[in-house]
């Protein structure tokens, strides 16, 4: 049984004023970007750590910046169309404009339900393809953090890709994508060099079996904010044997799946949610046009 036509205008009422005001303020921001990025790269710069990974400048050196703003500007200007057809449609009780809103938000739907039951049925291929383009991603662009003279400072990669794979290996306490030999076989952009301070004199390091983010510390959550007070447990041994005592010879790969799966019940909540709100929409816009068809007959 349909709901009233009251309760469906004041449903379609309250979930696309939301539905609007997100779109607008994501479409504002896109182009704010757009036009000025100079601003959010100042705020950027300001936050504690930054300046050591030099966010801002790979932002603003990179395309990243700009493609997140179109991206951000295709998809508000998406929501605030539809927020717009549901609102609108809503309040003046514009059959036209129901139907675009039901028809979009159905399209929607079906779209989100298609990927649930793709990702559900080519897990394993997903799972696959991740493992390649992670390991593509050693490959070409990993150069790996410096250490001359007992100084650390992070990779000369504007692309910032070294980096994260370096930030991601120290927080998830691993070590390559499937080995910690991945980086040996495949890394060729790394040098593998080093020099450390033992007992006063520096120990050179030509042919490191692993990169320093692979090496176990003492103070992990340092990183990469305050790089001079990093200390490792036994650099030495890391970089000549990678033993376990001093490295963290697990595969980051089964660290990310695990990371992944933890999140995967939260976020299987909120795309059933968020489901369960696009079925609403289209049932009360359905109703509203149901009930805007009996006043037509009853006026005729």
């Amino acid at each position: 049984m349909c709901c009233s036509k009251a309760v469906s205008k004041l449903i379609l009422i309250i979930f696309n004023v939301v539905f609007f005001l997100l779109g607008l303020a994501a479409l504002a921001l896109g182009i704010f970007l757009i036009v000025d990025k100079s601003y959010l790269l100042g705020i950027i710069g300001n936050i504690p750590g930054s300046s050591n990974y030099d966010v801002a400048s790979v932002l603003n050196s990179t395309s990243y910046l700009e493609n997140g703003a179109y991206m951000l500007i295709a998809a508000g200007a998406g929501v605030f169309f539809i927020g717009f057809c549901g609102l609108c449609g809503g309040i003046r009780e514009s059959k036209c404009l129901l139907y675009i809103y039901a028809t979009l938000v159905f399209i929607i739907l079906s779209i989100e339900v298609a990927a649930g039951v793709l990702c559900y049925y080519y897990g394993d291929d997903v799972k696959a393809y991740l493992q390649t383009w992670l390991l593509a991603l050693v490959s070409n662009y990993y150069t790996g953090a410096t250490l001359s003279s007992g100084v650390l400072a992070l990779s000369s990669d504007t692309s910032g890709v070294s980096d994260a794979i370096d930030f991601a290996q120290i927080m998830l306490e691993c070590c390559g994508v499937t080995a910690y030999t991945d980086f040996t076989s495949s890394a060729s952009n790394w040098a593998r060099s080093y020099s450390y301070m033992s007992g006063g004199s520096v120990v050179s390091v030509t042919s490191a079996v692993v990169p320093l983010s692979c090496c176990k510390m003492t103070n992990p959550s340092s990183w990469p904010s305050s790089l001079t007070s990093i200390t490792f447990v036994d650099v030495g041994a890391c970089l000549t044997t990678a033993s376990a005592a001093s490295t963290n010879v697990g595969d980051c790969y089964t660290s990310v799946l695990t990371l992944l799966n933890q999140y995967s019940t939260i976020a299987l909540g909120i795309g059933i949610g968020v489901g369960c709100v696009e079925i609403f929409g289209i049932l009360a816009a359905c109703c509203l046009v149901k009930a805007k068809n009996k006043d037509e007959v009853g006026v005729v």
